[in-house]
């Protein structure tokens, strides 16, 4: 007599689990990288907006007034708060770059005929500066001046 047994069996329903776990953290990790992907994309973007801001500001001011270098690891509107960087568009680039970079790490200077910003990435920093430049720099955010007041 042929007993017909009903369901499955604990291997076969231990090979399922499995299998949906390794595809389960295959979706995550390019989640992960995805979302690091989008936030340096948002960080470019904000330091472009801070570039377009000093320059209308330069344009209305005729100079960016003295900034000195500040490099910050908490409060973007404490450090980068003189010269071009009190103009409200700027600060409002500055904190959506460092609410996006999670790092909180900042880079600004000006005088009245340059100025230079940068933030901080996963892999490298971007920079922004008074002669159009914006790119992306390898290693970590210098905490000097840079040379020639321009992007390396």
């Amino acid at each position: 007599m042929t007993r017909c047994r009903k369901g499955f069996t604990l291997i076969e329903l231990l090979v399922v689990v499995a299998i949906i776990g390794i595809l389960s953290s295959i979706v995550l990790v390019s989640l992960t990288k995805s979302r690091v992907s989008a936030n340096e994309a948002t960080v470019k973007a904000d330091m472009k907006s801070v570039q377009i801001q000093a320059e209308k500001y330069y344009t209305n001011a005729g100079k960016y007034n003295t900034a000195t270098l500040f490099y910050s690891g908490s409060s973007v509107t404490m450090g980068c708060s003189s010269g071009v960087f009190t103009d409200a568009s700027v600060q409002l680039a500055f904190n959506a770059a460092n609410a996006a970079n999670g790092a909180g790490n900042i880079l600004c200077a000006a005088s009245g005929t340059y100025f230079y910003a940068g933030a901080e990435l996963t892999s490298g920093w971007w920079c922004v500066d008074w002669q159009g430049n914006s790119k992306l720099e390898s290693g970590s955010l210098p905490t000097a001046s840079l040379v020639n007041n321009v992007c390396p």
